[in-house]
């Protein structure tokens, strides 16, 4: 047994140090050399190097292969014992499986005391090339190989490296060559601005590490000044963002946290449009939209007394759809409102946006639409402005049609009404309409409200307008709460989504929550692009207010009227 445990501990070995950091990944202070005053010191220092690790190779293939001889003899001798176990019966077998638990135990625990040793002997004969060696162009060049196939795992599962992924047909668009890394530590970066200290190939970029000299937007305009008078960069772009490669758990102990890297990346990225599918799906989702949207128009007037709306359409008489047609045609408006402030916006910041996709819905007839951002904004500041203009402008003309409309309104439902007749509890499914409508409606006592087709259009664009505010994903809500707090925002939206998932089952009557929450989880949970300059937030009053406005305004719309019974709200 003590052959086998050792050719265990020499199989372990090799996965062991495979789990290292690399010494790329190492944050310690390094000797700020430049490339004109580094030495050339080639010698006894690269050599030595070199031999140790083939040396460390051949001894881990000649460890694997004796670890698969031993295990093919330990399986050769456990199907002898196991054939003499069975002439002795089932007490001797008990008895040898406890034998062989308490070997494995023993054989496991001296692997695992070896795998640690080789580890800590390891990193610190790593540690000690690494400040005791002068970095040359062929150690720069060998390490950023190592680092690009290790320790990025996490980081590509990440909301950065999955929109990163997807922007690109090929991984290699991401990706600089030698001479691009040389030109951008050569030309771009300086000791005046950003000082570059490591360099790391990425899955998704690769990623300049090094210390912050002055204000980050000074700091980002003069980078990407210097990048576009370098000819040799051309096809090259960057983003000013955080770190995007986890913390190891020593780092996080140690108190480290994140600083600011510049990531770069092929030009291509995010210059693509939108593919012939999903222009198809765009008009596709259109006509549908246009068919829900008249349904719920249809259904504003299928309690109104004397009026046969169904017997009537079955009859071919077109009057049931003339009576709808102008509550549909405002909701489109209303949508239209949205996307044309989102479209103005784009315009101004130079923000490429796709073609909407209208969201179908049985019980508003829309969602809204969806607008994706097809590359990355210039600042946060950029998103927010982008975003917080189409659920602003949207829903200042709902309210004001709402409430026209609501002055216009009969209240109590006439004996022959023109108009929609709806349920009270219609109004229920927000707070703050249904309270407006409260204070303005004369108190007619009874379940059904006769209103004025414009109250009917505000009523349902404010509401949709108040989901889109939502913090969640790539909802507008969420693009502003990506502007306001960054890398935070991801933690917003998650218990964002959480209370809307608590919000359809303690609100059940609301079928409005829940079916908009199916539609955010299928299609908008993800994060949104980051902006190429993502360190610089926003820090005036004004877009603060504004979307504590719009925050307020979302929740007041979208929480249900807290009465139970409808004839409390006082009609």
């Amino acid at each position: 047994m003590p052959r086998v445990r050792t050719l265990w501990a020499c199989a372990l070995l090799p996965g062991a140090l495979a789990l290292l950091p690399q010494p790329l990944r190492c944050n310690r202070p390094r000797p700020l050399l430049t490339r004109c005053s580094q030495p050339r010191l080639l010698g006894d220092a690269e050599d030595i190097a070199v031999e140790k690790r083939l040396r460390a190779d051949r001894l881990a293939l000649e460890a694997e292969r004796a670890a698969l001889e031993a295990e093919r003899l330990t399986l050769q001798a456990e199907e002898l014992k196991l054939a003499l176990l069975k002439r002795r019966g089932p007490e001797a077998i008990a008895a040898e499986a406890a034998a062989k638990a308490k070997q494995a135990a023993e054989a496991e625990a001296a692997a695992a005391a070896a795998a640690a040793a080789a580890s800590n002997e390891a990193a610190a004969e790593s540690t000690a090339t690494l400040f005791n060696a002068t970095l040359t162009d062929e150690m720069i060049a060998e390490r950023l190989d190592g680092a690009f196939n290790n320790g990025t795992e996490a980081a590509m599962m990440s909301e950065l490296g999955r929109s990163l992924l997807n922007m690109v047909k090929q991984q290699e668009e991401l990706q600089l060559d030698d001479d691009q890394v040389a030109a951008m530590r050569s030309d771009v970066f300086d000791l005046q601005n950003f000082y570059v200290t490591d360099v790391q190939k990425s899955p998704f970029g690769t990623i300049f590490r090094g210390n912050l000299r002055s204000d980050p937007d000074k700091v980002f305009s003069r980078v990407e000044e210097r990048l576009l008078a370098c000819d040799s960069l051309k096809k090259v772009r960057i983003l000013f963002l955080e770190d995007p490669i986890p913390l190891t758990l020593q780092q996080i102990q140690d108190g480290e946290e994140k600083r600011p890297v510049f990531l770069a990346i092929g030009k291509e990225v995010g210059t693509k449009g939108q593919t012939a599918a999903e222009l198809l799906a765009a008009v596709g989702l259109l006509l549908l939209s246009s068919l829900t949207s008249l349904g719920y128009a249809l259904s504003a007037y299928l309690l109104a007394p004397n009026e046969n709306l169904i017997e009537k359409m079955s009859n071919g008489d077109p009057e049931p759809l003339m009576q709808a047609l102008p509550i549909a045609a405002g909701l489109a408006g209303l949508t239209l409102v949205h996307e044309l402030a989102h479209y103005v916006q784009a315009r101004r910041l130079g923000i490429k946006t796709g073609v909407p996709l209208v969201l179908p819905s049985l019980q508003l007839g829309l969602f809204g639409c969806i607008t994706r951002i097809l590359d990355f904004p210039r600042s946060r500041k950029d998103l927010f402005d982008f975003s917080i203009a189409g659920p602003a402008a949207g829903g200042i003309a709902s309210l004001l049609l709402y409430l026209v409309g609501l002055a216009i309104s009969p209240g109590a439902v006439s004996s022959t009404p023109s108009n929609p007749v709806l349920p009270v509890a219609f109004l229920d499914t927000s707070l703050l309409l249904g309270t407006i409508a409260q204070l303005l409606l004369p108190d007619g006592g009874a379940a059904t409200v006769e209103l004025h087709p414009l109250a009917v259009i505000g009523f349902t664009g404010a509401l949709v307008n108040a989901l889109q505010l939502l913090p969640i994903g790539r909802l507008d809500g969420g693009r502003v709460s990506t502007a306001l707090f960054g890398p935070g925002a991801g933690l917003v939206s998650g218990l964002s989504l959480l209370v809307l998932g608590f919000s359809t089952v303690l609100f059940g009557d609301n079928p409005v929550l829940l079916f908009f929450s199916l539609v955010v989880i299928l299609f908008q949970r993800s994060a949104e692009l980051p902006a190429t300059n993502e360190i610089s937030g926003i820090e005036d009053d004004t877009r603060k207010l504004a979307a504590l406005a719009a925050f307020a305004f979302c929740v007041l719309t979208v929480v249900p009227f807290p009465a139970p019974d409808p004839s409390s709200l006082g009609f």
